[in-house]
């Protein structure tokens, strides 16, 4: 069995970062893939109903078809 890897919060993480539009559901535990910024949600004019998310990382392909998250293009909103 894999550890989970420790939450990454907002206010401290300084990574790299990748911004999703949420357009069919809210952020929740069972709407997006795991290893989400934690309060990193944000209202986006083109994601008005649930806004975006930011990852540490580019989702791959498979959790885009399975969740259906929009990666926000540079300069978006």
């Amino acid at each position: 069995m894999t550890p989970r890897a420790a939450p990454l919060f907002d206010d401290t993480y300084t990574g790299p970062r990748w911004r999703y539009g949420l357009t069919y559901r809210p952020v929740s535990f069972a709407n997006l893939p795991s290893g989400w910024i934690v309060k990193s949600d944000r209202k986006h004019p083109n994601f008005k109903k649930f806004g975006t998310i930011d990852f540490p990382r580019q989702l791959a392909e498979h959790e885009i078809k399975s969740f259906e998250p929009v990666l926000c293009q540079e300069g978006d909103g």
